[in-house]
């Protein structure tokens, strides 16, 4: 074999092994949204129960995901989402129903139930 069939080789094989996992490292990053739940209108101490919403930027799917205890207001922040989270106060994502918009990285308080939602 020829000096440079060896060199190239090589190359090709070490810029191929340093290009691929950083493309699936990207796929695999998923970004959450930390919600807690208060018994009054305006998110204040003590909150009752928490959740995680977790956008991994493929799922539209509706999750009845809100809590059975009896809450006045719903706080989200440390929000890493990447796309929009809609919030809605029925079960099973009622589009003719109530619901509000959580932008991405908006942490922000909601005098309104959480029954389901999806990400946009």
């Amino acid at each position: 074999m020829h000096p440079t069939t060896i060199l190239a080789s090589l190359f090709l094989a070490a810029t191929s092994v340093l290009a691929s996992p950083s493309s699936s490292l990207e796929s695999r990053q998923v970004g959450t949204i930390y919600a807690r739940f208060y018994a009054d209108g305006g998110c204040h101490e003590p909150w009752l129960e928490d959740t995680v919403y977790v956008d991994d930027h493929v799922d539209t799917s509706c999750k009845n995901n809100g809590p059975s205890l009896q809450y006045g207001s719903v706080f989200f922040s440390a929000n890493g989402a990447s796309r929009t989270l809609r919030v809605y106060e029925s079960a099973n994502c009622n589009e003719g129903g109530r619901y509000y918009d959580l932008l991405p990285g908006v942490n922000n308080c909601f005098a309104q139930k959480a029954a389901s939602s999806k990400f946009l």
